[in-house]
């Protein structure tokens, strides 16, 4: 008896050493379904023994000896059912942390009285002037919400049939030569306020005005969430109506985003040397998780 409750103390002691790598990384996910179950099993079952080739050896989950043992089979038990998945964060960040939006903060100072950036098209897609957003990533990422400061005196979701549309731009030359249309994608959204628009009415950041005298508001939208691969992207949020949204500019500096207008088709200027902006960055943000 004090040997088989001397066993079993054992082998919890070695899971609990080896839970945190293998659930921080989701190592037991040997096929990468993001899901550590039977197959996962099996495939290091198979492969029981000395690893074949130690550079590619994902059955050595404890990643400690290149053996596939019973250190390795009980990692995957410990981390057995589905991966754990990252919470979604902002992806425009600063070195400190600070998001594009500031809301994180809840700092009116940082968009208050600040240099205003008009974001429109009318409706028939004719005239146009459009910010567009830098976003890096560093991994392949699952975008699904898309954050904003701004406003205007008569704000597109006043009208109950506007429409948007978040358009991805694989370069700034590509925003500029169709800012409406983005070419790696482009999601529509239809009566945004009743489908996608997650507070209804948006909510006023207090304490923070336009340069105009409107009050700035928070706009949080979802959708279909999207993947896209590491790399470096021109985000664009366009209102397809004959009201506009101007973005309130942030004082934390991301570097300089974009613009570009319909007078100037195939050109775009950085916001940090036009439109009297200073840190020339948007208070936009997209969300998003990094994908497994």
């Amino acid at each position: 008896m004090k040997a088989r409750t001397a066993l079993f103390a054992a082998i919890a002691a070695t899971i609990a050493l080896v839970t945190p790598s293998a659930n921080a990384q989701c190592a037991a996910d040997i096929d990468g379904d993001t899901n550590v179950n039977v197959t996962d099993l099996l495939d290091l079952l198979a492969a029981w023994g000395a690893c074949g080739d130690p550079m590619n050896c994902p059955q050595d989950i404890a990643g400690d000896d290149d053996v596939i043992d019973v250190t390795d089979l009980l990692a995957l038990l410990a981390g057995w059912g589905p991966c754990p998945v990252e919470p979604m964060g902002h992806l425009r960040i600063d070195v400190a942390g600070a998001t594009a939006t500031c809301w994180d903060e809840v700092m009116a100072s940082c968009t208050n009285g600040h240099v205003t950036t008009p974001n429109e098209s009318n409706a028939a897609g004719s005239s146009w002037g459009v910010a567009g957003l830098r976003l890096h990533l560093d991994a392949q990422t699952q975008i699904a919400e898309f954050n904003v400061v701004g406003g205007q005196a008569l704000p597109f979701w006043s009208d109950p049939g506007h429409k948007v549309r978040i358009n991805v731009h694989s370069t700034a030359q590509a925003f500029a030569d169709d800012a409406l249309t983005g070419d790696v994608m482009s999601i529509e959204l239809d009566n945004a306020v009743a489908d996608t628009l997650i507070d209804d009415p948006p909510m006023i950041v207090a304490g923070s005005m336009s340069t105009l005298g409107y009050n700035h508001f928070y706009l949080r939208f979802d959708f279909m969430p999207f993947t896209l691969d590491a790399g470096d992207y021109i985000i664009s949020f366009v209102p397809l109506s004959n009201r506009n949204f101007n973005y309130a500019e942030t004082a934390t500096d991301l570097g300089s985003d974009i613009w570009t207008g319909s007078a100037g088709v195939g050109d775009f200027i950085d916001l940090d040397t036009a439109l009297g902006a200073t840190t020339g960055t948007m208070a936009a943000d997209v969300k998003g998780t990094p994908v497994p």
